[in-house]
């Protein structure tokens, strides 16, 4: 007979092992209900044919705005989740022939019509002997949209650097060149950014650097190295030189770290301007300079042996004018009753030589002094200034009719005695070419442009002819016809100079006895207050 103790033990273990199966499934089953329901990202577990709901997570309803009641039973198309039902219908092809989809992204819309991007994977699994689709969903619309921000970000930022004019490089902390802009790349001989693209020791290979002395700089001192370590600079000038093709060149470097919000540096970015071209001219300026130091030396010491000689002729010259013209007036006081009347003429003229000799040389004197004294600026009065030279003028020959008209308010920013020298030359000039006129015509005034104040003398004299206008302001140069009036032929080259020297110009307009114009104008830089705008109307001074 069996043993009854036996048997009643072998059922107990056969019954503890049918229990353990259950019981580990029944577990599994909990532990993945505690975790679907759990789960962060969007989990539905739906039929495989129709795709109803047959449940889904917390976060399912919480993104998508749902309750559960709205949604176990239904289908997403239903629920209008997908935007583009297409969309599904293509993800359930590739289960198909996959049997599970991973990271297919499409649109979805929750109950409120807000847009969800999201990016779905799929398979299918077994439940209680039934073939079911697990889904899970996760939400990346930041994600994208960061990412949308990011790439606008590096589309507007590539726009900015394909615009600027100078080079521009950036490259990541560990050295390597992320991009260079397309200056950048012209800069180096680089036909696209893949040549570029490397750590910066790759290039030691195409290009050696040098300091302005001409000393190799090591990596470390390259300014990309020291933009990595930190170092913000400008205008850091380096000479390049390409190993392979010989091409060398001068740039001017400036470099920084770029950091995030949280201040960490994240890039390093330096600009580089080809200074070839500006290194040259400064080395030329140089040059020029040096020239026109020495030139200046040379004209310096030519001006003072100038003035020396110019002093030294004009004291020796005056000496023996001054014994000539004392012995003249010692003869027509002891012997002038004695002379006969062609002795006393000779007598007179070689004292009137004397006296016409030391005018010409205060003349040359004046001259000289117009191309170097002290320009003093100040603001003149030119119209009382002519008034006073015009009624001097009267004086010297109180029975000519002169008719004077000068317009008032003129005013002229300079040298007050180099400009009296100017009218008194100007009017002098006009005075002594309208005395044939039985009824002279002098007149002072101003032409206003939109820029600049043009001064002018007018008289209806002798006038001049045209051709001949290039003789004017040259010294010792007198017109044809000019004989008979008094004067040294040098009174019109020292006005030019002192215009010249007040940064202006002068030029005469004329016709044969129709009368001269001459016109002046004086500095014409608008930072400097030159005139004063003048009246239209002209006075009058009577003959």
């Amino acid at each position: 007979m069996p043993d009854k103790g036996k048997e009643q033990s072998l059922v107990k273990e056969q019954q503890n092992d049918q229990r353990g199966p259950q019981d580990a499934l029944r577990e599994s089953e909990e532990k993945f209900a505690k975790a679907f329901h759990a789960a962060p990202t969007l989990m539905s577990i739906s039929t495989l044919k129709e795709g109803r709901y047959l449940d889904v997570n917390e976060e399912f309803l919480n993104v998508l705005e749902f309750t559960r009641e709205e949604v176990v039973g239904h289908t997403a198309l239903k629920l209008g989740i997908w935007e583009n039902p297409e969309d599904r219908q293509r993800m359930i092809r590739l289960l198909k022939e996959n049997r599970r989809v991973r990271n297919f992204e499409t649109n979805l819309r929750n109950k409120s019509g807000a847009l969800i991007i999201g990016s779905i994977s799929t398979e299918i699994i077994e439940i209680k002997g039934e073939r079911r689709l697990l889904t899970l969903t996760r939400d990346i619309t930041d994600f994208k949209k960061a990412d949308q921000e990011r790439e606008q970000l590096l589309n507007q930022l590539e726009a900015v650097l394909e615009n600027i004019n100078e080079g521009v490089v950036i490259a990541d902390l560990q050295g390597k060149i992320m991009t260079m802009n397309r200056e950048a790349l012209a800069m180096h001989g680089y036909e696209s950014i893949k040549q570029a693209r490397g750590h910066l020791t790759n290039f030691m290979e195409d290009f050696y650097l040098r300091d302005l002395e001409g000393q190799t700089l090591p990596i470390e001192e390259w300014p990309l190295a020291l933009a990595l370590k930190g170092k913000r600079f400008n205008d850091y000038e380096i000479q390049l030189c390409h190993r392979n093709n010989g091409k060398k060149w001068v740039a001017s470097y400036s470099g920084t770290p770029v950091h995030d919000k949280a201040g960490k540096m994240i890039l390093a970015v330096i600009t580089i301007r080809d200074v070839t071209g500006r290194k040259h001219m400064e080395e030329e300026i140089k040059i020029l300079n040096a020239r026109l130091a020495a030139r200046a030396e040379q004209l310096e010491a030519a001006n003072k042996e100038l003035e020396s000689f110019t002093y030294t002729v004009s004291h020796d010259l005056r000496k023996p004018l001054s014994v000539i013209n004392g012995y003249c007036q010692v003869l027509k006081e002891f012997c002038g009753n004695t002379l006969d009347s062609q002795c006393r003429d000779f007598l007179d003229k070689t004292y009137d030589g004397t006296l016409h000799m030391n005018r010409l040389i205060d003349a040359l004197l004046k001259f000289s002094q117009a191309a170097h004294i002290l320009v003093r600026l100040e603001t003149v009065d030119l119209s009382t200034m002519a008034e006073i030279i015009a009624a001097e003028l009267k004086q010297t020959e109180p029975g000519r009719k002169v008719e004077f008209l000068i317009q008032p308010a003129i005013t002229a920013y300079g040298d007050a005695s180099l400009l009296q020298v100017v009218l008194e030359n100007l009017l002098g000039n006009a005075w002594k070419y309208t005395a044939r006129r039985e009824q002279a015509f002098i007149e002072f005034g101003t032409i206003t442009t939109e820029d600049q104040t043009i001064y002018f003398v007018r008289d209806n004299g002798t006038g001049f002819d045209m051709a001949d206008a290039g003789m004017l302001f040259e010294a010792f140069q007198r017109l044809p016809g000019a004989e008979e009036i008094k004067g040294h032929g040098i009174g019109l080259a020292t006005v030019a100079r002192i215009i010249h020297r007040h940064g202006g110009r002068i030029w005469a307009e004329g016709t044969p006895d129709q009368g001269a114009t001459f016109y002046f104008t004086l500095s014409d830089r608008k930072d400097r207050r030159l005139r004063e705008r003048s009246g239209s109307s002209s006075k009058v001074l009577g003959a």
